[in-house]
């Protein structure tokens, strides 16, 4: 039996700011120009670390999830009836690959599957109606799922991230003699209840 194998891979551009650093000194009350670098160096961190902790992309990005079975299978533990994308905003479905039974790759048609593009929390995708989903060969990563995730532009992320944003950034700036790229600092807690109320959360 395969068991269930979720595996996320970005393949699109690297996460984009949503929180200018003029913005960032503004909230931050930062004056002068001689922390710039560093400043645009803990806006990136900050921006993808939120990101991860909230289960959210920003700016669209593209991704490809890649699972061992469709959930049509019983013989796969997958444990729900749909595909979850685990990123939110879902935008949109580029494609579905998989492995067929006989060992070849195929396309599934789009007429064959649709996508919860309204909702807010993690996105699904579903059997169109009176479809069923292909049998796949008995082996790891079988199905590949490439989809678009996140708000179509900064000025489009809602405040509520961008104010998790800049207190996070905040927090990284006042610690920043020991600052990690690699090891950002814990998340205090005040900032942690905000991420907790705001995180999607995966339906596991």
């Amino acid at each position: 039996m395969v068991q269930l194998n979720s595996n996320l891979k970005e393949t699109g551009s690297a996460p984009a700011v949503t929180v200018t650093d003029t913005e960032l000194k503004l909230f931050a009350k930062i004056d002068g120009t001689g922390d710039d670098t560093l400043i645009s160096l803990l806006n990136t961190v900050a921006t993808a670390y939120i990101e991860d902790l909230l289960n959210i992309t920003f700016v669209q990005r593209t991704y490809t999830l890649y699972l061992d079975c469709f959930p049509s299978d019983l013989d796969c533990n997958i444990g729900k009836p749909y595909i979850e994308v685990q990123k939110s905003p879902l935008v949109s479905i580029t494609s579905i690959q998989y492995i067929d039974t006989d060992g070849d790759q195929q396309t599934l048609a789009g007429t064959e599957y649709e996508g919860d593009v309204t909702a807010d929390g993690p996105g699904r995708i579903i059997e169109a109606y009176d479809k069923t989903w292909p049998a796949t060969r008995n082996k790891i990563n079988a199905v590949e799922v490439v989809f678009i995730a996140g708000y179509a532009n900064a000025a489009a992320v809602p405040e509520k991230y961008k104010q998790i944003v800049k207190l996070y950034f905040t927090h990284l700036y006042e610690h920043r003699e020991s600052f990690d790229e690699k090891d950002p600092k814990e998340v205090p807690k005040l900032l942690q209840a905000l991420i907790n109320q705001y995180r999607i959360q995966r339906i596991l």
